[in-house]
């Protein structure tokens, strides 16, 4: 499990990779659902939220790997979208962050008893960015590996 590692302001989840690269992940997790298969993110406005994209844009324009990663805690979904219409801020925030390097991803969850580990990869679209954002399937085994495990949640 990472660690939180503190950046400007805040602490952010560090990976260190073989290659030497610092990674910093945030983490978001997604439950709205209001129907068919698409997932939301936010469920609310999210000043917080907005900071953290702040974050991760400084950090990617620092030359580091900032990634936006959103598991999606509903079996239901197959796909994400950001909810304009809940806080278009956010929305707008997220374009800006995309431009600026912060890589957007979204995965399901596998949840048991004893494990949250990621599930498959999920497209995620915007109205904002009139797009899909870009998904690369070669990350998927660096995260694969990754689990939180529920003795790391205390």
């Amino acid at each position: 499990m990472c660690k939180p590692w503190r950046y400007g302001w805040s602490k952010r989840p560090r990976l260190t990779h073989t290659d030497h690269c610092n990674t910093y992940i945030e983490v978001k997790n997604v439950h709205l659902w209001r129907g068919d298969d698409w997932a939301e993110f936010p469920d609310t406005v999210t000043a917080r939220g907005l900071k953290h994209l702040g974050v991760l844009g400084d950090m990617a324009e620092a030359g580091h790997r900032a990634v936006l990663l959103y598991c999606v805690q509903h079996t239901g979904c197959a796909r994400l979208r950001l909810a304009a219409d809940l806080d278009p801020a956010y929305a707008d925030a997220c374009a800006l962050a995309s431009k600026r390097g912060v890589e957007m991803l979204c995965f399901s969850c596998n949840i048991s008893p004893y494990a949250i580990t990621l599930g498959r990869a999920m497209p995620i679209f915007s109205t904002t960015l009139n797009s899909s954002l870009i998904f690369s399937a070669s990350l998927w085994p660096r995260f694969a590996a990754c689990s939180i495990r529920r003795r790391d949640l205390y």
